[in-house]
């Protein structure tokens, strides 16, 4: 769809063009359409020259975390049933045995001990110590496992910032760090972390999130250049709003951070315009779910070289034009798209010129003569009463004069 919408601007720009054609229209309107039509094409493109990894899928081990639900455990359940031989890891019990049923290997763990990333690589070595596995090599990592909590700074916490950094960074790095001995081994191997657009961008109550985003895409794109000489491929995935159990439990965390916030911090917000606001935009959105998850499983685990950003679904390919924008521009369009809503900035306007009032007021009193002291026409005691009128300098009079008759 969004490649007839691409073709139909170019068609419409190629005929206006013909028709009136004057001094440089011609040659600004040809550039701008061989650019829009590079930009629909290089995808594509790109993804038919990269060709094919020589790779057995019945042979291959695939890693995967963060598979109770959503990306995690729809692309598990597809990488089963292609062949791949899948050790994923749960948080919950419950997770691991809708999973355990279906023959895929898992591992409940909570990635934010640092002790669980040794229980990752444990269990996908046992898992490759099979009988029926002998033989088989880790084909790639998946770092799926992330949380998404939002809210302004001004009311999250500290602890809130450390458990996303904790979660979608550090987690990323430890399974990573773990697991690349066995990645070494395989020849086109690769590392698939799925990042977010909040990791090229950023918006309003999106700090804790987008923070720990950002900083997986400036670890993976050194990673990217340090594994290079032992051909492991690293890749970023970048979707926008997909339709998963992320978006609600984001949702809860917008509550319970400006629930625990302080009295003099929850009076300067709208709470239920705000909360409202972020359910209307993350809810309104979504895209499927399978769209990541079939371009991670079709594509990405079996390209050979793979390009370093992926941006899958149509928010994602009109963010990496937005993200192409001069700063002035990118702050332009997300204030209009983006508004903050449910901020009393008036009230912290008043608060302050009050503050300001208030202390003005407070240093004059403080810098008045105290009750004891002599009036103010009374000579200093340091003059002596008896001195000349000569001694002190004439005062002239500054009263206007009369108006002639």
């Amino acid at each position: 769809m969004l490649a007839a919408m691409a073709i139909a601007v170019l068609k419409d720009i190629f005929l206006k063009a013909h028709q009136y054609r004057k001094g440089n229209e011609w040659a600004l309107a040809a550039a701008v359409s061989v650019l829009l039509l590079l930009c629909v094409v290089q995808g594509p493109v790109y993804r038919l020259i990269s060709g094919k990894a020589a790779h057995n899928i019945k042979r291959s081990v695939v890693c995967v975390t963060g598979c109770d639900s959503g990306f995690g455990l729809y692309m598990a359940r597809k990488m089963k049933s292609l062949g791949y031989i899948v050790c994923a890891t749960c948080l919950t019990e419950a997770g691991a045995a809708v999973l355990d049923k279906e023959g895929i290997y898992t591992v409940v763990v909570d990635l934010c001990d640092e002790g669980s990333y040794a229980a990752v690589g444990d269990a996908v070595r046992a898992s490759m110590a099979v009988p029926a596995h002998r033989g088989c090599k880790l084909w790639a990592i998946i770092n799926n496992a992330g949380i998404a909590p939002i809210g302004f700074t001004d009311w999250v916490s500290l602890d809130v910032f450390r458990k996303a950094m904790e979660v979608n960074y550090f987690a990323v790095v430890g399974v990573t760090k773990e697991l690349l001995p066995l990645l070494k081994q395989s020849q086109h191997s690769r590392i698939i972390n799925l990042s977010s657009m909040a990791g090229k961008a950023a918006t309003c109550s999106f700090g804790p999130y987008a923070g720990s985003k950002h900083a997986v895409e400036g670890w993976a794109k050194a990673l990217r250049y340090e594994m290079g000489p032992f051909d492991i491929k690293v890749c970023n995935v970048n979707p926008g709003f997909m339709n998963t159990p992320l978006l609600d439990t984001s949702l809860q965390w917008a509550q319970r951070t400006l629930d625990a916030a302080d009295a003099d911090v929850r009076r300067f917000y709208d709470c239920e315009t705000i909360l409202r606001g972020n359910a209307d935009s993350l809810l309104r959105i979504r895209e499927p779910l399978h769209t990541v998850g079939d371009y991670i499983v079709d594509y990405l685990l079996g390209a050979k070289h793979p390009c370093f950003n992926h941006f899958v679904g149509l928010q994602a390919t009109a963010g990496r034009w937005y993200i192409m924008l001069p700063q002035v521009l990118m702050e332009l369009f997300g204030s209009l798209f983006t508004p903050v809503v449910g901020v009393n900035a008036e009230a912290v306007r008043m608060e302050h010129s009050l503050g300001a009032y208030s202390s003005a007021r407070a240093c004059k009193e403080a810098s008045a003569p105290p009750a004891s002291a002599p009036p103010a026409s009374a000579p200093p005691a340091s003059i002596s009463a008896s001195a000349p009128a000569s001694a002190f300098p004439r005062i002239r009079s500054r009263s206007r004069p009369r108006a002639r008759q």
